[in-house]
């Protein structure tokens, strides 16, 4: 129903993966900030 209003397509494999990993990164990032000791947060005790 609302595919013809978004003009939405289906995705590919390679798309889907593109998606996959693009999502993934911000854990990665603020996982390896954490690994490195980058926190910058003031809420230090």
């Amino acid at each position: 129903f609302l595919a013809g209003i978004f003009d939405v397509v289906t995705l590919s494999a390679s798309q889907w993966l593109i998606v996959l990993l693009l999502s993934l990164a911000p854990l990665f990032i603020v996982e390896m900030a954490k690994l490195l000791g980058l926190n910058t947060s003031a809420d230090e005790d």
